[in-house]
């Protein structure tokens, strides 16, 4: 694909991903806090190691995630969403990430790993301070519902730091998987 072609196929992924968050996003409303995050962070990565994949140019992840966030702050009328710092927070490590490490199969592995974590961070920190919700609470809640058990809060933190970790992980290897067939398709309609 040549630079037009590639800058296309970026602002097509940011639109498609604007979207995807929208509807995906309001899908999942109903879903306990933590499990939204993982399923939305999925979608991020799924858009943006494949917009990486299509345009290996410095700086396509960060065009993709501002085109994303345009969509989500048209859509939320504001753009002082915590959503909408999430995404461009998630751009900025997932460009950072791609860029230093070479071999893009290992470098989707790691920035799947770092955005899930970040997502992790992201919960606790943004809905524990700064929107002052008890997010503790709510994966406490989510754990007893689901399992029936009872532990501390400093293990249900760390069970799901490495929920984290392993989604983070199965994102990254099944999106390089999905991307290198997506760019395969896009090599033979280009």
């Amino acid at each position: 694909m040549n630079r037009n072609q590639k800058i296309i196929s970026v602002f097509s992924l940011g639109i498609l991903w604007g979207i995807a968050e929208i509807i995906v996003g309001d899908l999942i409303q109903t879903l306990a806090l933590p499990i939204r995050g993982i399923i939305l962070t999925f979608v991020s990565i799924f858009f943006i190691i494949t917009a990486k994949r299509l345009a290996k140019f410095s700086g396509s992840v960060l065009l993709l995630g501002f085109i994303a966030v345009i969509l989500k702050a048209v859509y939320y009328q504001n753009i002082f969403h915590s959503a909408l710092l999430a995404v461009v927070l998630l751009v900025i490590l997932a460009e950072l990430s791609l860029l230093i490490f070479k071999d893009f199969k290992n470098a989707t592995l790691i920035t799947g790993m770092l955005l899930m974590l970040y997502t992790y961070f992201h919960c606790i920190i943004m809905h524990s301070y700064y929107y002052g919700r008890n997010i503790l609470t709510v994966y406490e809640n989510l754990v007893y519902g689901s399992w029936g058990i009872d532990i501390s809060v400093e293990l249900i933190l760390i069970l799901f730091f490495l929920i984290n970790l392993l989604f983070g992980a199965i994102a990254g290897i099944l999106v390089y998987r999905w991307s290198e067939k997506i760019e395969k398709f896009a090599l033979t309609v280009f």
